[in-house]
């Protein structure tokens, strides 16, 4: 039986299935079971997460929601353009300098 190849939003949930799942070590903290399914209904799986990665799931998720906000209501800086361009002669510029600084406090 040929399969479908899977559609990008299937893709999607896999993977967020498959982070989610090694998010958490098997050690027996099992704080919260997740079921993941499409719009549809069909399932894709179940998730055992620990209280402290629901903690820390709950603050990035509240971050991505800042960063989304602010993207949101500053459109200029969405271009997905670099903010720097930065090289490696830079990074090492940046080096010499803290190195500098921190060694005798002068640039």
């Amino acid at each position: 039986m040929d399969r479908p190849e899977p559609t990008p939003e299937e893709m999607a949930a896999l993977e967020l299935f498959h982070q989610l799942a090694n998010l958490s070590p098997d050690n027996g903290d099992r704080a919260v079971m997740i079921t993941l399914r499409m719009p549809n209904n069909r399932y894709v799986g179940d998730v055992w997460l620990s209280k402290q990665d629901i903690e820390n799931l709950t603050d990035a998720s509240v971050g991505l929601a800042a960063v989304r906000d602010y993207m949101d209501s500053h459109p200029e800086d969405a271009t997905g353009e670099p903010l720097l361009d930065v090289d490696a002669s830079d990074v090492k510029d940046l080096i010499r300098e803290t190195e500098a600084f921190l060694g005798n406090g002068e640039l």
